[in-house]
């Protein structure tokens, strides 16, 4: 059964055809892809957070020390972020400021003013907002 929220190989070209060449040749060079939802919006906002107004490279070298801080196979979550002192992220590199923004959004997760399963219907606009 083929599902109908995936666009045709052709609609696709055609897409791209009008909007980026260089796109519509990867895509019939190698055909459509499908990219891979992150479903886990808290640690995706949280490397939005980190990434801002700095390089790459940086950005991802803070953000693997941040997960540092959460040992062995656990994740970082709003509750264990919440718990951390502010010491600790500011010892993995991050700003102050960036600090109280991954903070503040430990917070709006807990207190549920974040709810995970609204964002893919909110628009970027939206989850700003919240």
């Amino acid at each position: 059964m083929k599902n109908s929220k995936i666009p045709s190989r052709t609609k696709i070209l055609s897409h791209f055809e009008e909007r980026d060449r260089i796109m519509a040749r990867v895509v019939r060079d190698h055909g459509p892809f499908l990219l891979k939802r992150q479903k886990n919006y808290f640690i995706l906002l949280c490397r939005a957070i980190v990434a801002q107004q700095i390089s790459v490279r940086a950005a991802e070298t803070i953000t693997g020390r941040f997960q540092k801080l959460f040992e062995g196979r656990t994740r970082p979550t709003p509750q264990k972020v919440w718990d951390l002192p502010e010491s600790k992220l500011l010892s993995v590199g991050l700003s102050r400021q960036k600090a109280k923004y991954i903070r503040d959004l430990s917070g709006k997760f807990l207190d549920e003013t974040i709810r995970p399963h609204e964002l893919p219907y909110l628009s970027n606009e939206e989850v700003i907002e919240r």
